[in-house]
């Protein structure tokens, strides 16, 4: 009797998860065979060459389903803006004086160097005032950035025209082309991400110039520029704005956590129950406004409102509870009396706010800017907060501004501290099961609440001694 032939199979995949060949070893004969899923990995398949310049590693399941879809948009809106710089650009070559005999090479070079000196201070201010809500706000930031930047463009091409007045040509040429970086949809390698992205920024602009070279020769006059330069900015907006609004981010920021809150509390009222589907991702960026208040704390509404119940500010120093400095025409929420002054918070009221909040990380009160029916809830971080305590902060605030609604001028400052006391019940009581329902709908939790605090902060560390604060 023959001996029954053994055999291995080996089944190859690549990055993406794609199944490119089949081994098979026969143990009898020491022979191996292999077969291809696709083409001969030996061979050059353009295909394959072009996904792997331009594509990330292991597309497409190392980014998230929104990619692809957005790139399209971005490498449309490349292609107009790298069109619109070379305009751009001849015109500031013109104000530099490139055929003009009388133009000075040392003036030229002066406003070269005041150009990039300026540029190098935006930069570092924008560092400083935008840093910490660029990741927070990509969506905002990433348009507002090509919106300055089609500005720029805008008076580059003016400021042959402006070589009269040398100070206004010497601004227009200064506006600095400083990108403000987005968000990554992606979720893979950052690092390979990044290479494939200038590779894409490398090719675009070569079919711009070269696309640049064949328009840019009949643009004769003023019209025929200012005419193509609006069709691309234009062109350039538009398919940004509509590229932004399709990205979908799964982390929470300001306004992404009060849209959720405001759903999930709203059915929660209207249904009587916490076991809630809480929205997706894409169903809360369908809802999300590019340029909104991102402060705003919105009214529980399980349908798609957005009616604002009040504002709210994270991570203030503690003078702004207990010395608010309220100025004229303030109503007054602590004393309730009405009074044009409001006192500050006393040290009973004050012992009794930290009382309330002796189990938290953080304490709640409202700004002194607070008006009827428009409250603005202020948060003071303790010492050890983390993001989930931010993100329970920014849901008892949204709760105590929905409670607050139009009554602030009846209420005194002790009706004002029952309040958060409630208030605080009801989201310890439904706060688990709110993260529990929105993890389960799609949202990043790995540093929830992470973008909801945006700017530089105070911490407070509040200690036992023989006055006994809590």
């Amino acid at each position: 009797m023959d001996e029954k032939k053994e055999s291995i199979t080996i089944k190859e995949w690549d990055d993406s998860g794609h199944q490119c060949a089949t081994y098979a070893v026969e143990s009898s004969t020491g022979h191996v065979s292999t077969r291809y899923q696709s083409s001969s990995l030996y061979g050059f398949d353009v295909v394959r060459f072009l996904k792997n310049a331009f594509l990330p590693a292991g597309y497409p399941l190392s980014v998230s389903p929104d990619y692809l879809r957005y790139q399209i948009y971005n490498v449309l809106q490349a292609f107009c803006s790298s069109l619109a710089s070379l305009i751009a650009s001849r015109a500031v070559l013109e104000g530099h004086g490139v055929g003009n005999a009388s133009a000075s090479a040392t003036d030229a070079l002066l406003l070269t160097i005041l150009q990039d000196v300026f540029s190098r201070v935006t930069t570092i201010l924008s560092a400083y005032y935008l840093g910490t809500l660029l990741f927070p706000e990509a969506k905002t930031y990433r348009l507002l950035a090509d919106i300055l930047n089609d500005a720029a463009l805008v008076l580059d091409t003016l400021s042959p025209h402006l070589a009269s007045f040398f100070c206004l040509h010497g601004w227009c040429l200064l506006i600095s082309r400083h990108r403000i970086p987005a968000d990554s949809t992606a979720v893979g390698d950052i690092g390979d991400l990044s290479a494939k992205d200038g590779s894409k920024e490398t090719v675009l602009a070569l079919l711009g110039m070269l696309c640049g070279s064949l328009v840019v020769p009949h643009l004769h006059d003023a019209y025929t520029t200012y005419g193509a330069l609006a069709i691309l900015i234009i062109a350039h907006l538009i398919i940004n704005y509509i590229g932004v609004r399709t990205v979908v981010l799964r982390s929470l920021n300001r306004q992404r956590a009060s849209i959720l809150f405001s759903s999930y509390r709203g059915t929660q009222i209207a249904k009587g129950t916490t076991s809630i589907q809480a929205l997706s991702p894409n169903q809360v960026a369908a809802r999300e406004y590019i340029f909104a208040s991102p402060s705003a704390l919105l009214q529980p509404d399980a349908t798609d409102g957005r009616n604002v119940s009040g504002f709210c500010t994270m991570g203030v120093p503690l003078s702004t509870l207990i010395n608010p400095q309220l100025p004229r025409g303030v109503l007054n929420v602590f004393s309730g009396r009405g009074a044009v002054h409001t006192p500050s918070l006393n040290a009973a009221l004050f012992e009794e706010l930290l009382s309330i909040h002796s189990e938290d990380k953080y304490i709640l009160w409202l700004a002194a800017d607070s008006r009827a029916g428009c409250p603005h809830v202020v948060i003071v971080l303790k010492e050890g907060h983390v993001s989930l305590d931010h993100v329970r902060a920014w849901l008892h605030a949204s709760e105590l501004a929905h409670r607050l609604g139009g009554k602030m001028h009846t209420l005194s400052a002790q009706d004002v501290l029952k309040l958060i006391g409630e208030t605080r019940d009801v989201i310890k009581e439904c706060f688990d099961p709110f993260m529990a329902s929105i993890k389960q709908a799609g949202w990043s939790l790995d540093g929830a609440g992470g973008g909801l605090l945006v700017s530089q902060t105070r911490t407070i560390r509040v200690e036992q001694g023989d006055r006994k604060t809590r």
